[in-house]
C-alpha cells in the first residue's frame, strides 16, 4: 500500500524544480529569434507548476484554506491586470474597454480575452491555478459526495484535452481558467499516481532512460505538429488527433517523472532553490520586463539576432530575480501584493 496522504517531495526539491521551470518559462517567452523553441517548451514548462502540488500529498480542507487560496491567487491576478491594462493603454497597444468586457475577461481568464482587453495574456495562470487548487481540495476531501465530483472533473479535463486534439493547438488560448484547471488536474492526477507507485524505481537507469525516450519522442512529435499544422493540415489530419492527444499527456508526464528522478541532485543547486522560492513573483513581472527590453531594442534600432535574444533572456532573468528578491525584503508591500492568507 502507498500512502498518498504523505508528501513524497521536500520543499527544497520542489523549489529546485520550480526554479528550473521558471527559467524555461522566461526562455519560452523570448520569441522572435527563438520562436521555434516555443514549440518545444510550451507543452510542459508551465504545466509543471500545476503538477507539483499532486506530489505534496493530501491536505486537510477547510473554508479558510479555500479563502486563503482565493486571496493568494486573485490578489496578484487583479493588480497584474490593472498594471497590464495601464501599460497597454499608454503605449497604444489596446484601447479602453467597457467595464463589462473587463469583467468578462477577468472571470473567464482565457488568454484570448485577457490579451484583447488587458493587453497581456500571461495572468491566466493565476485563476487557472486557483481552480486546480479547488479541484485538489475536492479530491482531498473525505466526504462521500466529493468522489463522484472528482471523477466528473477528471472526465471534463480529459474532454478538454481531446477537444484540443480535434481542433488545433492555437485553440488552447481560448480555454477558460476552469477548463485549463480541469485539463491540468487530469494530467497531474494520473502522473502523480504513477510517481507514487514508482517513486523508488524512477532512480533506476532503465526507468530514467524510458522516461527520457518518452519525453524526446513526445516533444518532437508535438512540436512538429504544432509547427506544421496550418501548412500540412490536410495531409496530417488523420494522424494529428491521436498523436496530439497522446503527446499532450505524455510530454508533461515524462518531464515531471524525469525531474522527480533527479530531484535530489537538483536540490543541491542553491541558485535553483532561490529562484524557485521567488518563482511566482518572477512570473508576474518577467513578461512586462521582457517586452520593455524588446521595445528598447527596437527603439535603438539594434538588429534582432539569436545573440540579441540570448542577451535579452539573461537581462530579463537578472532584472526579474533582483526585483522579486528586493520585493521580498519590503515585507509590508510584499504582503499586500502577494498575501499568504489569513491565519486561523
Amino acid at each position: 500500500m502507498h500512502n498518498y496522504a504523505t508528501s513524497i517531495i521536500s520543499r527544497k526539491e520542489s523549489a529546485s524544480i520550480k526554479g528550473f521551470a521558471i527559467l524555461l518559462i522566461i526562455l519560452g517567452h523570448i520569441g522572435r529569434e527563438f520562436s521555434s523553441l516555443q514549440y518545444w517548451l510550451y507543452s510542459y514548462h508551465l504545466i509543471l507548476f500545476f503538477m507539483l502540488p499532486f506530489l505534496y500529498g493530501k491536505r486537510s480542507v477547510s473554508p479558510i484554506k479555500i479563502f486563503n487560496t482565493i486571496l493568494r491567487m486573485y490578489t496578484p491576478y487583479l493588480w497584474c491586470l490593472i498594471l497590464c491594462a495601464s501599460i497597454a493603454i499608454v503605449i497604444g497597444y489596446t484601447s479602453i474597454h467597457t467595464p463589462i468586457e473587463y469583467a468578462k475577461a477577468f472571470i473567464n481568464g482565457s488568454q484570448v480575452l485577457l490579451k484583447n482587453t488587458y493587453g497581456f495574456n500571461f495572468p491566466w495562470f493565476m485563476p487557472a491555478f486557483f481552480f486546480l487548487s479547488l479541484f485538489l481540495f475536492i479530491n482531498d476531501s473525505h466526504k462521500k459526495w466529493t468522489k463522484p465530483l472528482t471523477v466528473l472533473i477528471q472526465l471534463y479535463g480529459l474532454f478538454i484535452i481531446y477537444y484540443l486534439a480535434t481542433t488545433s493547438p492555437s485553440n488552447v488560448y481560448g480555454l477558460s481558467c476552469i477548463s485549463r484547471g480541469a485539463a491540468y488536474f487530469f494530467i497531474g492526477y494520473i502522473t502523480s499516481l504513477f510517481i507514487f507507485q514508482n517513486k523508488t524505481r524512477l532512480h533506476i537507469p532503465s526507468y530514467r532512460y524510458s522516461m527520457l525516450f518518452i519525453f524526446i519522442v513526445s516533444i518532437i512529435g508535438q512540436a512538429l505538429l504544432q509547427k506544421y499544422y496550418l501548412i500540412l493540415s490536410e495531409e496530417i489530419s488523420p494522424f494529428y488527433t491521436p498523436i496530439y492527444f497522446i503527446t499532450e499527456i505524455t510530454t508533461p508526464f515524462s518531464a515531471l517523472c524525469l525531474l522527480f528522478s533527479f530531484r535530489e541532485k537538483l536540490a543541491k543547486q542553491k541558485f535553483l532553490i532561490s529562484i524557485g522560492n521567488l518563482s511566482f513573483e518572477i512570473y508576474c513581472f518577467h513578461v512586462i520586463i521582457l517586452n520593455c527590453l524588446w521595445k528598447v531594442i527596437d527603439i535603438l534600432g539594434i538588429v534582432s539576432t539569436p545573440i540579441t535574444a540570448l542577451a535579452i533572456f539573461i537581462t530579463t532573468c537578472i532584472i526579474s530575480i533582483s526585483f522579486a528578491a528586493g520585493l521580498r525584503k519590503i515585507e509590508p508591500l510584499h504582503r499586500i501584493l502577494f498575501p499568504k492568507g489569513l491565519k486561523r
